[in-house]
């Protein structure tokens, strides 16, 4: 009887392997080939953009992780000027505002290591690092330019001036907090990278060279199979 009540209060031992759901905002910026520092690309700021990814995780010892699935990540800018133009004849000078908003959407193939760092009780924290294979799903370039006109472009995976494939790198931490033996809530602070251009210089007009990059907070949760 002994035994058996003993036996019962042992707790579960997750399994080998996990199902993570993770997903939220991020915000996103590029960095510019040289060619373009006096382009107006160079005023461009900031913007809000989204990433989400669905990924199996594998213990490959009590500490040590790889994770890997599929994922959604977006990158974008935007872009607002006054232009002061003088007029010659009358000698008045008009002021024109110009707005600018850039949408790269990729389709992701992320792989992942995972080291748990420590922990106490169901708290848990962890180290990150990884790649991404990035696909591009197609864009838009939108807004008003200093004609006053309202433009919008949108690419598609085929016809954009931009890279067909991608290659990007991740970092950041993780925080897990334990609901069941079995569930698990997730916090990622992250940052992304992309080592290549974005840009195909295989076209007539090839766009100067543009890396994009991202830093956000993914959250979700992880499900332990047995």
């Amino acid at each position: 009887m002994q035994a058996v009540e003993l036996a019962s209060v042992v707790p579960h031992r997750p399994g080998r392997w996990a199902l993570e759901v993770l997903a939220g905002p991020t915000l996103s910026y590029r960095q510019l080939a040289s060619d373009s520092a006096n382009g107006i690309s160079q005023y461009e700021r900031p913007a809000a953009a989204f990433a989400a990814q669905v990924q199996a995780r594998y213990a490959l010892t009590p500490r040590l992780y790889l994770a890997g699935g599929i994922g959604y990540a977006e990158y974008r800018t935007q872009l607002n000027l006054l232009l002061q133009q003088r007029q010659r004849r009358d000698s008045i000078t008009v002021t024109r505002a110009v707005k600018q908003r850039d949408v790269y959407r990729y389709f992701t193939v992320p792989v992942q290591v995972q080291y748990q760092l420590g922990g106490r009780g169901r708290l848990q924290y962890e180290a990150q690092a990884g790649a991404s294979l990035d696909v591009y799903a197609g864009g838009r370039t939108s807004g008003s330019t200093a004609c006053t006109c309202e433009q919008q472009q949108n690419w598609s995976s085929g016809s954009a001036p931009y890279r067909r494939l991608g290659l990007s790198l991740s970092a950041g931490l993780g925080v897990r907090y334990a609901l069941t033996p079995r569930l698990t809530l997730l916090a990622q602070p992250m940052g992304r990278y992309s080592v290549l251009s974005i840009s195909d210089t295989n076209t007539s007009t090839p766009l100067p060279a543009r890396r994009p990059f991202a830093v956000g907070l993914l959250t979700g949760f992880s499900l332990n199979l047995r």
